[in-house]
């Protein structure tokens, strides 16, 4: 009967990092989250989505699914196209004809990462990478929506959930080869749980009428590189008494070869979500605590 009587706001996606983290909170009686995974709906299907939704009839949308395979995108063009932008593009276009809020996740690789100070939310964009130039054509759809729409944008999502490089890292750290990670590529690390949570308070303030630009940046603070996160992952192991750990050298990312570029230097600044009153995380003070849960084997794969 709760669940009859209560709003419902729908999240698409059910796997991902952030779907994970926002089912495990708890919401407000009277709202109700309901999760539209691979099983429930079909996101290559536009009369799928369109159907789905309409029959739902929720207060919000929260779109956490998204192609995220930044390498394999320079050759899957079509395929993180259609999730990236055509997909955010429909969803705009159904909440705008039920008159709901939505809100929508993106990404730092939206910008060219050729300057050395954060990125702000009115900053040029020019994405380098298949991937960003898809998740920024998604946001040029948004952009154009007649209903409330929120793009927030992130940074290096690591957490209890899925693959991140907070896990990465730690299986490296159980092995004796030494451990490369790059010096030049200076991002914003976020705690997906933390995300979760302002995501959440985003949406209920947008359900309850609150007025927020349509771009914030809400990711870990301080900008640092892989590098650097990964020595302080490592930092965080000895003083927990692990004694025998892999050696951590240099490498830049011209070295690595990847496929599809990255941004050199993508921090966000998010001063703008602070002044609205959103806490902005501190991944240095996130990692400890996190880590102990996964030594306790609390954490999902």
């Amino acid at each position: 009967m709760a669940e009859r009587l209560s709003r419902r706001i729908v999240i698409i996606g059910r796997n991902g990092q952030l779907a994970r983290e926002l089912a495990e909170l708890a919401w407000p009686d009277d709202l109700h989250p309901h999760f539209l995974g691979r099983g429930e709906i079909n996101l290559f299907d536009a009369d799928d989505i369109r159907a789905q939704l309409e029959s739902l009839r929720p207060v919000a949308i929260i779109n956490t699914a998204a192609y995220t395979a930044v390498d394999k995108a320079e050759t899957e063009r079509v395929l993180a196209t259609l999730l990236n932008a055509e997909v955010p593009a429909l969803l705009g276009q159904v909440t705008a004809r039920l008159r709901i809020p939505h809100l929508h996740l993106s990404t730092d690789y939206v910008f060219a990462g050729i300057r050395d100070s954060p990125y702000r939310e009115d900053d040029a964009v020019a994405p380098t990478s298949i991937y960003g130039q898809s998740k920024r054509a998604g946001e040029m759809a948004l952009l154009a929506a007649t209903t409330p729409t929120l793009i927030l944008r992130s940074a290096g999502l690591f957490g209890r959930h899925g693959h991140n490089m907070l896990k990465t890292v730690l299986t490296l750290a159980r092995g004796i080869q030494p451990i490369r990670m790059v010096t030049d590529q200076i991002s914003t690390p976020t705690p997906a749980a933390d995300l979760a949570v302002t995501l959440q308070e985003m949406a209920i303030d947008m359900i309850d009428g609150r007025a927020l630009p349509r771009i914030l940046h809400m990711a870990g603070q301080p900008a640092v590189s892989w590098y650097s996160f990964t020595a302080a992952i490592l930092g965080v192991l000895h003083e927990s008494g692990r004694t025998q750990l892999p050696d951590l050298l240099p490498a830049r990312l011209v070295d690595l070869g990847r496929p599809a570029p990255r941004p050199r230097y993508s921090a966000l600044d998010c001063s703008l979500a602070a002044s609205l009153g959103y806490t902005v995380p501190d991944w240095q003070a996130t990692l400890p605590g996190l880590m102990a849960q996964l030594g306790q084997g609390r954490i999902a794969a």
